[in-house]
């Protein structure tokens, strides 16, 4: 008994560890397309894609003291990670699946880039998928069992440029946002 339990618990270690390296793999893929520099949107200031209000949230709840002025790369790597865990996306199975919807998370802010992944999950399973913007149990569950994941994929960064050209700064941001998809469309995560 102590023998299985011993594995088990080896296996867990393994298994935890190189979860975190593949989420670090994510969050520098995500990071790439990001303005390292101070950059102010229309709404709050931004670095590394870290927008204000987010680094202010997480300040609040982990007690910390990061200024958006003064990010550093690792700082925002680090944060970035814990979005990742907090917003349940370590729960998908598959990499590349993963990657996308972070990137899309990241990019689009929680509530928008999970309307995209659902609706992207109803057109994928012709399901009743609820979509309300919230990553949840049962949309986990409709991620883990996609079968064909270029096809998803597809599909998804279809929806995400629908979802980005009826914003109304479409125009503003139009050229990253299309190099943002274009790179996910053939990108797999070795």
């Amino acid at each position: 008994m102590k023998k299985i339990l011993f594995i088990f618990i080896l296996f867990s270690i393994n298994s935890f560890a190189n979860n975190k390296k593949i989420h670090k793999k994510i969050v520098e893929t995500v990071l790439q397309h990001e303005g390292v520099e101070l950059f102010r949107t229309k709404r709050e200031l931004s670095k590394f894609g870290i927008r204000e209000n987010t680094l202010k949230a997480y300040n609040k709840k982990y007690k910390t003291k990061y200024e958006i002025k003064n990010l550093r790369k690792e700082d925002a790597v680090k944060i970035s990670i814990n979005l990742l865990e907090e917003y349940r996306i370590d729960e998908i199975k598959n990499k590349n699946v993963k990657l996308v919807v972070y990137d899309t998370i990241f990019n689009a802010g929680y509530r928008g880039g999970n309307i995209i992944l659902q609706r992207a999950l109803k057109r994928y399973t012709q399901s009743g998928i609820k979509i309300d913007g919230v990553l949840g149990s049962k949309t986990i569950e409709e991620l883990n069992n996609i079968k064909n994941e270029k096809r998803f994929i597809t599909i998804f960064n279809q929806e995400r440029l629908n979802y980005y050209q009826g914003i109304k700064d479409w125009e503003v941001y139009k050229e990253g946002w299309l190099k943002r998809i274009n790179y996910y469309n053939d990108l797999r995560l070795g």
